[in-house]
């Protein structure tokens, strides 16, 4: 599914007898594509119509449609959790690359398809609240996570550690963002990127190493070990 998939065709409704458990589900998985393509703006009444239940039915599962939009930005975005990929960061058996190419790589495949893109671009235009909440839970403690163990594979002590840098988290940020961008161009402009996602994480990751390590090197002058090894470093 990609951004020209503008209209969506209606739902043919539950085709049994459901439990509330279940409808209630199934209310939430149809609304899903729905929002994702349409917006959070369209009234109940046309959703319902969509749903092929009546507008009454919808308000007794969910009483207000803020309620629905919730439901159905958590459904899309608990897929991820920030403890999840912190045991894939703090594997540190695993050298320092190798780890944060898993997570960056893993981490958009799981995460950026057509509905998270779009029902998270829809959230941002509905006023941002349910992003800030995902960016608190989630964005953030994985940014200082991937923060802190540059840190400690440049050599600083543990107590170090946490003493992570607003820059640093802003040299994170610039880079996820691009990772999130890539998917963007494909489910909002329709427009695929010529170039696979994870051939662009495997030629930037060295630029990302350098650009923390010069910051890490400003604030801890002759205390931090290079983070590539001489066969990789620019």
């Amino acid at each position: 599914m990609n951004a020209l998939h503008e209209s969506l065709p209606a739902s043919p409704g539950p085709r049994k007898r459901m439990s509330p458990e279940d409808r209630r589900a199934w209310i939430i998985r149809e609304s899903i594509g729905y929002f994702a393509t349409h917006g959070f703006s369209i009234d109940t009444r046309s959703l319902a119509r969509h749903l092929h239940i009546t507008q009454a039915l919808l308000y007794k599962y969910f009483p207000s449609k803020q309620m629905l939009i919730e439901a159905v930005f958590e459904t899309v975005f608990e897929r991820q959790s920030a403890g999840r990929w912190s045991t894939v960061l703090r594997d540190r058996a695993t050298d320092l690359k190798a780890r944060l190419r898993r997570f960056f790589v893993g981490y958009a495949q799981a995460t950026y398809d057509y509905d998270w893109i779009r029902v998270y671009t829809q959230a941002a235009f509905a006023g941002g609240d349910l992003n800030r909440k995902y960016i608190a839970q989630v964005t953030r403690p994985l940014l200082q996570s991937i923060a802190e163990e540059v840190r400690l594979a440049a050599g600083l002590p543990l107590e170090k550690a946490a003493e992570v840098s607003e820059l640093e988290i802003e040299i994170l940020w610039l880079f996820h963002f691009g990772l999130y961008y890539h998917p963007y161009r494909t489910h909002v402009y329709g427009m695929p990127p010529p170039v696979p996602l994870e051939a662009i994480v495997d030629a930037s990751l060295d630029g990302l190493l350098g650009n923390l390590h010069r910051c890490l090197a400003a604030q801890y002058p002759g205390e931090v070990q290079p983070l590539l090894d001489a066969t990789t470093a620019t």
